[in-house]
């Protein structure tokens, strides 16, 4: 629970910017839950942890009643991460970004199919964009927890 309490201000951050058009460049918006979701399971050890961080980042990003349609294919999303990360082939932080490219595809195919249909290559600048950002949440969780284990904290 230590280390989830270190990464929850930054899962909170990228759920408040989710809805705002900070990193908004060309009319392609990085999904960042997704992003920082997929990156925190690298570094949290239990379920409880991972539906814990996910449950404040659906509540911090998504405002209207009910469960939205784009809020349960993130849930199925990450809550499907740990069993595939444990499985690719490739050190954490490469699996790390080809499971957000991946599960971006697989985000709006369950979402909004006509959009992978009709715009192929906003859904590829946004593959791009959002497996960056997974590098950079990777990258942030990583110097957090090695800099908390060197504080003894």
């Amino acid at each position: 629970m230590k280390r989830l309490a270190i990464l929850l201000p930054i899962i909170l951050l990228a759920g408040l910017f989710q809805n705002t058009n900070v990193f908004n460049i060309f009319g392609i918006k990085p999904n960042l839950l997704l992003a920082v979701l997929v990156a925190a399971i690298f570094f949290l050890d239990q379920i409880l942890e991972v539906v814990a961080a996910l449950a404040l980042a659906l509540l911090i990003s998504d405002f209207r009643a009910g469960f939205a349609g784009e809020s349960a294919a993130l849930t199925l999303l990450v809550l499907v991460s740990p069993l595939l990360s444990r499985r690719l082939p490739w050190n954490p932080f490469i699996n790390n970004m080809v499971l957000v490219g991946g599960f971006t595809v697989v985000f709006y195919l369950l979402t909004s199919p006509g959009y992978v249909i009709g715009l192929p290559f906003g859904v590829l600048g946004e593959v791009l964009y959002n497996a960056l950002f997974a590098a950079i949440f990777y990258n942030l969780f990583n110097l957090c927890i090695r800099t908390n284990s060197m504080l003894r904290i």
